[in-house]
């Protein structure tokens, strides 16, 4: 998920499974004026990834539920927009995960509505919100492309 936040944004992934406790990922994009709510839905869908590239037993089929249609429209487009090079990244990192796990793993993006109380977009979108606020998980955590930080959003320049 992607939230903004008191002129502030970031992104949460959450790893839920049956008998273990939440895996989280935070990832704090900057001020409102830098970066966008959708820039911030597709580094939640990196944060996602990475998050099951470091699963120990992640060779079964696995979901990825994302509450923004737009989203994961705009991954079906082949036109230049805002974020594309977060999109690319994603396609590029779960292309590269599905590669990695055993033979008959399927990821799979689906829709789910937002604030409807499914247990996992609750938890991120408070997870998010957290990041928005500055909390960002450790560097060593987040996926390559986050680690030093991303350029400012062209869109949220012009928005500002």
């Amino acid at each position: 998920d992607g939230s903004a936040c008191d002129g502030k944004v970031g992104a949460a992934a959450v790893l839920l499974r049956d008998g273990c406790r939440p895996r989280i990922l935070r990832y704090h994009l900057g001020k409102v004026s830098d970066h966008t709510v959708y820039e911030a839905e597709y580094v939640g869908l990196l944060l996602a990834v990475e998050l099951l590239r470091t699963e120990d037993d992640a060779n079964r089929s696995t979901a990825i539920s994302v509450d923004n249609q737009a989203t994961l429209r705009a991954l079906r487009t082949r036109t230049s927009r805002p974020g594309q090079y977060l999109a690319t990244a994603f396609v590029s990192s779960a292309t590269s995960l599905k590669k990695t796990r055993r033979r008959g793993f399927t990821l799979t993006l689906r829709w789910v509505p937002g604030h409807e109380d499914l247990e996992g977009n609750e938890l991120a979108d408070v997870e998010a919100k957290a990041a928005a606020a500055g909390a960002s998980s450790a560097r060593r955590r987040l996926p390559e492309i986050l680690r030093d930080g991303l350029p400012r959003s062209a869109s949220a320049i012009r928005q500002e």
